[in-house]
């Protein structure tokens, strides 16, 4: 038997799904050639680690959600602590924005300035405008 053919038919031999007489022909070229009897361990070994991790691992939770289920019949149990105050959650978050509003508004108001101190402050930028005439522009931006 040739190495490639044996290959080929190799997974439906270690499963066990071939003919008989397939079965021992390739049996008997694993005898002879050590190539592809290692290629057959290797892949045998890859093939039981592939069945373990398919294998589903039990939910650890289920019995006592089954038991409970008995036991309590159709009475359902919360999820939640209060799930019918679920509208509280909607009502906080609208006041914590109205807060926000009315909080920035009120910042704003408390921060015009009034009539006389703009036209200080005017002046006082024309001064530095003025200023800047006089000295280069690098000079005058370290001065701040």
């Amino acid at each position: 038997m040739e190495c490639k053919k044996c290959h080929s038919k190799l997974m439906i031999y270690l499963e066990g799904g071939l003919e008989e007489q397939e079965q021992k022909d390739i049996a008997r070229h694993l005898e002879a050639c050590s190539d592809c009897h290692n290629f057959a361990e290797h892949l045998k070994t890859t093939l039981d680690i592939i069945q373990v991790e398919k294998q589903i691992k039990p939910d650890p939770f289920l019995y006592t959600r089954v038991m409970a289920k008995l036991e309590f019949g159709s009475k359902v149990l919360p999820t939640r602590l209060f799930p019918s105050f679920r509208w509280i959650q909607a009502v906080a978050a609208g006041l914590v924005l109205l807060l926000g509003v009315f909080g920035g508004i009120g910042l704003g108001k408390s921060l015009i300035v009034g009539e006389n101190q703009h036209y200080k402050a005017i002046s006082e930028l024309q001064s530095l405008v003025n200023d800047m005439d006089q000295e280069p522009l690098e000079q005058f931006l370290m001065g701040f």
